[in-house]
């Protein structure tokens, strides 16, 4: 039994104008679909230059200078004298007499006092329990009340002391140390503040 021929139409194919066309009318619609690899190739090309772009910008450009340091970074060791002003009250016993002609001053930072006694200046250091013995030609006395002086001025070594007691007696912080081994005793009382702080 014959069955009946299934007539087959036959294209002739697309030049490669014809191809361009087709595609570009796929694009204009949308629904050109892209290889994976192609995809996965290009998103990994998009991460790597963001990825160096990042880096650029965090490290900056080589050869830029950074902005010069400001006056509260800059230290003390290049001589410059800071303002120290006047301990508003305090008491000072040397022994168990008031010395006859002293002052005392502070700066920025608690704990750090500068003593007149006499002629004699000397640097307190409260936390760490050091004393140090000032040269008098280093030390600028600035109209009546505040001195100027450079802690780069300060000695390598302590003066020795010993027998330091540091305590609060009501609304004063007493320190109390002696000069050597056997020497004289220095009695400093200073303010405290509402909170229980040192004023200075």
């Amino acid at each position: 039994m014959r069955h009946a021929a299934v007539p087959v139409e036959i294209h002739p194919p697309r030049t490669v104008k014809e191809n361009l066309v087709s595609e570009s009318k796929l694009e204009e619609q949308g629904s050109v679909a892209m290889p994976r690899d192609w995809m996965t190739k290009r998103s990994l090309l998009t991460l790597a230059a963001m990825g160096l772009a990042f880096f650029a910008a965090s490290v900056g450009t080589p050869g830029a200078r950074s902005a010069p340091p400001t006056r509260a970074q800059k230290t003390s060791t290049a001589g410059e004298k800071l303002t120290w002003k006047p301990v508003d009250f305090a008491i000072v016993r040397y022994n168990d007499d008031a010395p006859a002609s002293w002052n005392m001053y502070h700066g920025e930072k608690k704990g750090l006092l500068l003593i007149r006694l006499w002629r004699r200046y000397l640097f307190l250091n409260v936390q760490d329990q050091e004393v140090y013995e000032l040269d008098p030609q280093k030390v600028k006395v600035q109209g009546d009340n505040n001195i100027e002086w450079s802690p780069a001025d300060l000695p390598s070594d302590p003066i020795e002391t010993s027998e330091w007691k540091v305590r609060d007696v009501g609304p004063m912080r007493r320190v109390v140390f002696r000069f050597g081994k056997s020497g004289n005793f220095l009695d400093i009382q200073l303010p405290l503040l509402i909170n229980g702080k040192p004023m200075y």
